[in-house]
């Protein structure tokens, strides 16, 4: 069959192509199992604003330590402010994304380290994790990295130049 595609218009060759892609891209585009389907559902939902549906959805697959799951449960915890004590959840939370290896997480943990969340300011331990996030190709940390320590190397030769009282 294929020998004699040579002899066909190319109209129709492309056409042919066109539709045999198209039906692969969307068998492939379906959920491959329940757990996938719970993520899709819950990233949707956080995509929406709906906080609430988004970690309910993406409770049961985190629990598995995939990192999409891990890392949109997160940030629903970060931005679901109504619930108390949401940041120390949403910290806790993506310190489990971080040992799933997320770099997203890394970077979302290396921020609340630097502002003191959950309970003092990390920079070490920040930049640190931003090092990672930005090792793993991670473009916001890979942006984000050099100003740092620039500042950091600028307050460092500020604070040599202070003299004690």
């Amino acid at each position: 069959m294929f020998a004699s595609l040579h002899k066909v218009k190319p109209v129709w060759a492309v056409t042919f192509l066109f539709f045999c892609a198209s039906t692969v891209h969307a068998q492939s585009s379906e959920p491959v199992d329940p757990l996938q389907a719970g993520i899709q559902a819950g990233i949707a939902a956080f995509e929406k604003g709906d906080y609430d549906q988004a970690i309910a959805k993406l409770q049961k697959p985190a629990a598995t330590f995939n990192g999409d799951a891990l890392y949109y449960l997160g940030e629903a915890v970060t931005f679901h402010a109504g619930r108390t004590g949401y940041l120390k959840q949403a910290f806790n939370v993506h310190k489990l994304g971080v040992e799933a290896g997320d770099k997203r997480a890394q970077f979302r943990m290396a921020e609340m380290l630097a502002t003191g969340v959950p309970n003092k300011q990390d920079i070490d331990g920040a930049l640190a994790l931003l090092r990672q996030s930005a090792e793993a190709g991670y473009v916001p940390a890979r942006e984000t990295l050099p100003f740092i320590l620039q500042a950091r190397a600028q307050a460092r030769e500020w604070a040599d130049k202070i003299k004690p009282a």
